[in-house]
């Protein structure tokens, strides 16, 4: 090991120090704007039943965060290619207590679990 001069020793301890405080600006920023995106889209309910047509769809992980035409958001896991197959305009249906998800596109329905 050798041995900094303390021009360079301050200057090394300088960017760490700088490293670390962006790091933590980061993961601070990447958890609010996750919190965010969570109370904008609440997790769907099993004791709700959902029934609309889906305006927008944002994709992430295994789940979607999907906007129905009465202006409804919510956010649905499903470990299924469901996530791959919502797009806009498909028409959604859940009934209460029932984990089955069907989507309507072109007159046809799928189902999901």
């Amino acid at each position: 090991m050798t041995n900094l001069n303390p021009v360079e020793f301050k200057f090394r301890l300088i960017v760490g120090v700088i490293c670390v405080i962006l790091f933590l600006v980061i993961a601070t920023f990447s958890t609010f704007e996750a919190n965010e995106k969570s109370s904008e889209f609440p997790d769907f309910d099993d004791h709700k039943s959902i029934r609309g047509r889906v305006t927008n769809v944002e994709k992430e992980r295994s789940w979607i965060r999907v906007t129905l035409d009465d202006s409804i958001k919510r956010t649905i896991y499903s470990p299924t290619n469901l996530v791959d197959f919502v797009r806009s305009g498909d028409f959604l249906e859940r009934r209460v207590d029932n984990d089955t998800i069907c989507v309507t596109r072109d007159n046809k329905t799928y189902s999901f679990r």
